[in-house]
């Protein structure tokens, strides 16, 4: 069987060294990017230092022309992260250095810089700094290649160096790739009804969707470049075909959104190259292995059981495995922090898949789902029964803890297990949805109007804005703001606008309830095009049609139009109007504007547009 990671997808292109910087900057461009394969999945090595303690450190920071520069710690990685969560293929940072990359003015050497290019990956990708589905594992196994397209030293001062550099990084999915893989993910989670399955068969469900979806692709495994897909959760959820590396993310994306503490692991590439998971049931980690497991079904292999490589021990995932492919890479995963967090946990032994009395067999009952942000804690009933529908009893069998519970978002009750159920644990999830939107406020132009509106409590993402047209809501625009100018819109036209604010979670989008509606108008456009004619004691104003109500001419001898008188037009079809009993050799202005009526509840309101450009003239 072949389980590969990805492979090399490109030849790596090496920069000659022994340069100046100041040629490499200037005239070596053309030799850009330096792009090296994803080391995690090559087999390659270029970790250095103590990976345990850099990823929690602060960065520190120094400014040059207003600009923050940050050496290694956790806001550094913290902008390569948002730039990888936001699927850029070039990231630009800020770089504090206490070393001299081009020392001499050579650039460091091909093995430093590609150290250097991998740990900024790595810490950016870790799970200690993980705080959604969408980051640590799952950003880690997305990037196929990265490298460094252009750095430039900023300046040096007091001991420091100031960089800007460049990361380019190739994806193995498209953005609309990732849109349909979101897509698959939210169907599926959607529908999971957590409060009828125990989290064994919850995390069964996940297994066997991600088998019946999917196929292993053996032509990827042969030909990597020509199949990227294959290694992504798009492959495995949205395609239909994939290498391990595609089960094994999808699983972890999907445990993820389920509130399941879950690993992506990979083996040492010199002995397998495979990658496979682990996933935390009563307080143990056990291995799941989609891609075996969906390979002894799909090809029948009678040598392995059917489901052999679920919710095992990690000794179990070496029995049928005579290549060593499920031997975690040391490289990666002997460290403290895997060690503390994960390693010690690991079960001594197989799930047991008939023991009713595991709290992972218990139903966990929620009396309610879903709420609506008020500011005050949420805190549903919950009730459990073990898997012979026996009600256990809270305070005895198990105790509750409520996190995150007061703002919007996806908080969850974690059940504690007590007596017979001492050191198992379980959660579940729900959702608290922004509070009803305020109703906007709205003062217009012509062909835009600015909304305005208090903000909506409890930490919402921001806001949608939605417009009545053609019969029907249409959505345009969305702002973290508590203001939007919505343009593009038809002079003279009364319009109806109502806002809702949402929460983002991942990648899943929750909304509160609308505001009340906001009806207005445009305003008519500025009237053009305006010439007056003069005779004994008369002139006539002529204009160009706009649409519009009617039309006010105003007229006064004064340039300041102090004084001025007007004269309503109550057609928008005459263009022209003739002012008598003026004043003989007496200087007149002349200015014009269009004027739109609408009701709003019954009641008559108007919109002025612009005044026209002023016009004089001398009357015969």
């Amino acid at each position: 069987m072949k389980k590969l990671l990805s492979l090399a997808l490109a030849a790596v292109m090496f920069l000659s060294f022994l340069m100046p910087f100041s040629v490499y900057a200037s005239e070596a461009k053309d030799a850009l990017p330096i792009m090296m394969e994803n080391p995690f999945l090559s087999g390659e090595r270029y970790l250095t230092g103590d990976i345990d303690s850099v990823v929690s450190e602060k960065s520190a920071s120094r400014t040059y022309n207003n600009q923050v520069y940050y050496s290694q710690g956790k806001e550094l990685f913290a902008k390569m992260r948002k730039g990888l969560l936001n699927h850029k293929g070039s990231i630009k940072t800020k770089y504090l250095s206490d070393s001299n990359l081009t020392p001499g003015g050579i650039i460091m050497s091909t093995l430093a810089l590609k150290s250097f290019i991998f740990e900024m990956m790595y810490y950016a990708t870790e799970d200690e700094a993980s705080t959604s589905c969408v980051d640590g594992d799952y950003l880690r196994y997305s990037m196929l290649e990265f490298g460094i397209s252009d750095i430039n030293l900023d300046t040096y001062k007091n001991g420091k160096y100031f960089y800007t550099i460049v990361f380019a990084v190739k994806y193995n999915a498209t953005v609309e790739e990732l849109k349909k893989t979101d897509s698959a993910v939210n169907s599926f989670v959607n529908s999971i009804d957590t409060n009828s399955l125990s989290d064994y068969e919850i995390i069964k469900k996940i297994h066997d969707y991600i088998c019946s979806k999917t196929s292993y692709d053996y032509d990827a495994a042969e030909v990597p470049p020509a199949h990227p897909y294959a290694f992504s959760p798009y492959g495995a959820l949205v395609k239909g075909k994939c290498v391990c590396q595609g089960y094994a993310t999808a699983f972890y994306r999907i445990c993820k959104e389920l509130g399941y503490k879950t690993r992506v692991v990979i083996s040492d590439p010199n002995q397998g190259n495979h990658a496979w998971n682990i996933v935390e049931l009563d307080g143990k980690f056990y291995f799941v292995d989609c891609t075996w497991d969906d390979m002894v079904l799909d090809e029948d292999i009678d040598e392995i059981p059917v489901n052999f490589y679920f919710l095992v021990s990690y000794a179990t995932t070496l029995t049928y495995d005579s290549s060593n492919q499920h031997v975690l890479d040391s490289e990666y995963f002997d460290t403290d922090y895997f060690n503390s967090n994960y390693r010690k946990y690991f079960a001594s032994s197989n799930y047991d898949r008939e023991n009713l009395s595991l709290l992972s067999r218990c139903k966990v009952t929620l009396s309610q789902k879903s709420y609506t942000f008020d500011g005050k804690a949420k805190t549903p009933a919950v009730t459990v029964k073990d898997g012979n529908g026996a009600l256990l009893e809270n305070g005895v069998d198990y105790t509750l803890a409520y996190s995150g519970n007061t703002n919007t978002g996806y908080p969850c009750v974690t059940v504690y297990g007590k007596g017979d159920y001492n050191g198992d644990k379980t959660k579940r999830r729900f959702i608290i949805k922004p509070a009803k939107a305020n109703k906007p406020s709205a003062s217009t132009g012509a062909v835009s109007a600015k909304l305005k509106w208090k903000a909506s409590g409890g930490s919402v993402t921001g806001y949608a804005i939605e417009t009545y047209t053609d019969g029907s809501w249409k959505s345009v625009k969305t702002t973290t703001e508590c203001s939007a100018v919505i343009v593009g819109l038809s002079p003279a036209k009364k319009y109806r606008f109502r806002i809702r604010a949402y929460k983002d979670i991942s990648k899943r989008r929750y909304y509160g309830d609308y505001s009340a509606q906001r009806e207005c108008s445009t305003k008519p456009k500025k009237v053009k095009g305006v010439t007056l004619t003069a005779a004994k004691r008369k002139l006539t104003v002529n204009y160009k049609k706009v649409k519009c109500t009617g039309y006010i001419i105003q007229y006064s001898p004064k340039k300041n139009m102090k004084g001025a008188k007007e004269i309503r037009i109550k057609d928008s079809v005459k263009l022209s109007k003739t002012v008598k009993k003026l004043k003989s050799n007496e200087r007149y202005y002349v200015r014009v504007r269009a004027y739109h009526k609408y009701k709003i509840n019954g009641k008559t309101k108007t919109a002025y547009g612009k005044w026209s450009a002023k016009k004089s003239i001398k009357i015969k």
